[in-house]
């Protein structure tokens, strides 16, 4: 399940509830997820690792945070995964990664 953010409030929550935050995708969303954070105060260091599907086509890292392919094992429980995705391509991998996604 996916979980949607609605408003720029409830993004602060979910950034203050959590140490470092997990990122799914490495695409153009994610730079515009990095512009967020930086608007709202938060540096792009708090992006702790991104995760992708494949390393075909990806680089290793983007600003200095390691790029990783995702295995739901490598996840902590009740660890939180910011999706930076297109909206079409969520009905398709919200199924295909579980639960603890996140998207504004």
């Amino acid at each position: 399940m996916i979980h949607m953010i609605d408003t720029r409030n409830e993004l602060l929550e979910f950034l203050s509830e959590n140490d470092g935050i997990k990122v799914y995708g490495a695409s153009y969303n994610l730079r515009l997820f990095f512009e967020m954070l930086k608007i709202l105060g938060y540096s792009p260091d708090y992006i702790k690792e991104i995760l992708v599907t494949d390393m075909a086509g990806n680089p290793e890292s983007v600003e200095n945070i390691p790029v990783r392919v995702y295995r739901k094992e490598n996840l902590k429980p009740k660890e939180k995964v910011f999706l930076a995705l297109a909206m079409d391509c969520l009905p398709f991998m919200g199924g295909k990664l579980g639960q603890r996604f996140y998207r504004f």
